[in-house]
């Protein structure tokens, strides 16, 4: 099940085909709440993969490239004539930003090192800096979702996918129903004995992510920050010890120390812990 987007000659008409996000959520919900009803062996991608995502912490889960952390990551595209980009609608719709065409330069490195490329790579973290997708709890998700959907709709990747309400509406009744109803899910292995030790799969306590560096010594091509690499803000000690004791309040009990860098180039990391 995907959502619609428009690609190729439907891009200068993505205005006609794009569905009012709100009520494409209520639609989605309501066929979750029947589908989560049934017990009839049928799977509904992708929210099967994000209920393994939800249930175990599985970042491995079987997720669409829309859902994927950064596509960029993760493959490229060639076109019949040579040409390079991230995917096939990519190819189809906006020529003007492939990498490159592979029978004028027989160097592919080259190519997945083009601005183009790289400018690609950071969208994730233009997101995490320029976007409220920082503040969402469902970024870990979707990533901001598909850019090249993102591309029909708003004119640049550099924004949330424009079904995001749709995501949101999606992932809250999947954490819902999932909270409600632990058993249902394969890996829940019941209460433990008692004195016994046992490993218990189920809901993990929250965790928070704190984004202690933004510099890095690599600048590997993978990395989607590297192109667009910024310095650790002047105030970033104040924004974490804030945020800290912000998610201490809340009755998080579990931090993860990253950031777009490398979080043990910061100083005061120690003091962080």
């Amino acid at each position: 099940l995907n959502t619609p987007f428009a690609a190729g000659p439907a891009a200068n008409r993505a205005d006609e085909l794009f569905l009012d996000p709100v009520k494409l959520g209520d639609f989605l919900v309501g066929l979750l709440d029947l589908y989560f009803s049934q017990d009839d062996g049928v799977r509904l991608d992708p929210y099967e993969g994000i209920v393994q995502r939800i249930t175990l912490g599985d970042a491995a889960a079987k997720v669409p490239c829309f859902f994927c952390a950064n596509c960029v990551s993760g493959f490229f595209c060639v076109g019949p004539a040579g040409e390079v980009g991230q995917c096939d609608a990519w190819l189809g719709s906006y020529p003007e930003r492939n990498f490159g065409n592979l029978l004028e330069c027989d160097d592919l490195g080259k190519l997945l090192t083009s601005p183009a490329r790289m400018k690609l790579a950071a969208r994730t973290a233009n997101l995490i800096r320029n976007s409220e997708c920082l503040d969402c709890q469902y970024f870990s998700l979707c990533s901001g979702g598909c850019p090249v959907r993102t591309m029909s709709a708003k004119g640049s990747p550099d924004h949330p996918d424009p079904y995001c309400e749709t995501y949101k509406k999606v992932f809250g009744f999947i954490e819902d129903y999932v909270r409600t109803n632990p058993k249902k899910w394969q890996g829940w292995a019941g209460p433990p004995e008692e004195k016994s030790r046992s490993l218990v799969w189920g809901w993990p306590e929250p965790g928070a992510v704190v984004f202690s560096s933004f510099e890095c010594t690599n600048n590997c091509i993978f990395c989607a920050p590297a192109y667009d690499r910024s310095k650790n803000p002047a105030d970033l000690d104040k924004e974490i010890f804030d945020f800290i004791t912000e998610s201490c309040r809340s009755g998080i009990k579990t931090l993860f120390f990253t950031g777009a860098g490398e979080p043990t180039l910061n100083p005061s990391l120690v003091d962080y812990v």
